[in-house]
């Protein structure tokens, strides 16, 4: 998440504190490392098998950490993953629709930054891009473990 945010400021002028902070990666790094090896190999199966890309719940840590299901949300009325998400409290809830007026969540800020800019929102990141991050992450680790 953090790479992505860097790139989201590089490459659209996002603000990267939009999409992750610190405190984003003190709760990832808190969970049972079972649960976020759960959450990996979710991340990893969409990417590699379902070819995902983009800003979007089929790659986020924090939607499969809340058993996110994007089936169940509709206007006016909040997803209880959501409301149970750290990163959604910090951020504001992603999936919030949003009056006119009203502070948009952080992540909602991004998703109107790259529509005012002409930018679809599944191509910000290419599945390829997704790719070669897995394998620079999965490096990383191999290091420390040696």
């Amino acid at each position: 998440m953090e790479s992505k945010s860097i790139n989201l400021e590089k490459m659209y002028t996002i603000p990267k504190e939009w999409y992750f902070l610190e405190k984003d990666r003190e709760e990832i790094m808190s969970w049972p490392e079972k649960d976020a090896k759960k959450y990996w190999e979710k991340l990893e199966k969409n990417i590699l098998k379902n070819q995902a890309s983009g800003l979007n719940y089929e790659l986020c840590p924090f939607c499969y950490k809340n058993d996110y299901n994007h089936a169940i949300t509709v206007s006016k009325r909040h997803n209880p993953s959501c409301m149970k998400c750290g990163y959604g409290e910090r951020h504001g809830i992603c999936t919030k629709i949003y009056n006119t007026g009203e502070e948009m969540s952080q992540f909602q800020k991004i998703l109107q930054t790259l529509k005012d800019e002409g930018i679809n929102v599944y191509k910000t990141f290419s599945n390829g891009s997704y790719k070669s991050l897995i394998e620079k992450l999965k490096a990383e680790v191999n290091n420390k473990q040696q």
